[in-house]
C-alpha cells in the first residue's frame, strides 16, 4: 500500500468499499428485504386463519354450553318422552285424527344416557300441519330429536302427505 500513489489508494479504497457494500447488500439487506416481502404476503393469510379459528372456537363454546344445558335437562328428568307426549304434540298441531299408529322402537345405551326411540305414522296430513308438528318436536323443552323422516304424497289425495317419523328422546343413566 505504501508504494501506491494517492490516486491508486483512492481507487483501491473505493473498490474495497464497493465490495464491502456489495457483500453487505447481498448477505444482509437483500435477505431482510426478502423476508419482509414474505411476511407482507403471509400476515394477511395468517390473520384470516386466526379469524376462522376464533369463529370455530366461539361455535365450539356455544355447542358446549348447549350440551351442558341439555345434560342438565336430561339429568332433571325432563328427558322422559312418552308416546302420550308425542300424541299431545300431534294434537297441538291438529294431527291427532291423522295418526295411523305410534309405537316404541326400544332403547339404546349411549355414554351417560339412554336413547329411547319411537315411531309415529301419519296419513293424509296437510304440509302446514306436518311442518308445525316437526317444529314443535324440534323446539320442545325436552331433549328430543327427529332421527328419521319419510314423507310421501298420499295416493288418494295428492294435496296431502303421508309421513313416518322416528323420534329419539334422551334420559340420563
Amino acid at each position: 500500500m505504501k508504494r501506491l500513489n494517492r490516486r491508486e489508494k483512492i481507487m483501491v479504497a473505493s473498490g474495497a468499499a464497493l465490495l464491502a457494500f456489495f457483500f453487505v447488500f447481498q448477505f444482509v439487506v437483500s435477505p431482510v428485504l426478502d423476508r419482509l416481502d414474505l411476511l407482507d404476503r403471509i400476515i394477511p393469510k395468517k390473520e384470516q386463519e386466526l379469524a376462522e379459528i376464533i369463529q370455530l372456537k366461539n361455535e365450539y363454546d356455544a355447542l358446549k354450553r348447549s350440551g351442558r344445558q341439555t345434560a342438565r335437562r336430561v339429568g332433571k328428568g325432563e328427558g322422559t318422552v312418552t308416546l302420550s307426549y308425542l300424541e299431545s304434540l300431534a294434537e297441538k298441531a291438529g294431527l291427532k285424527k291423522n295418526i295411523r299408529y305410534m309405537k316404541p322402537l326400544g332403547k339404546s345405551k349411549g355414554e351417560g344416557y339412554l336413547e329411547n326411540s319411537m315411531e309415529i305414522k301419519l296419513s293424509r296430513i296437510p304440509i302446514e300441519q306436518l311442518v308445525r308438528f316437526l317444529y314443535d318436536i324440534e323446539n320442545s323443552k325436552k331433549p328430543v330429536k327427529v332421527t328419521e323422516l319419510d314423507i310421501l304424497i298420499n295416493k288418494r289425495d295428492v294435496s296431502t302427505l303421508d309421513a313416518k317419523i322416528q323420534i329419539a328422546s334422551f334420559e340420563s343413566t
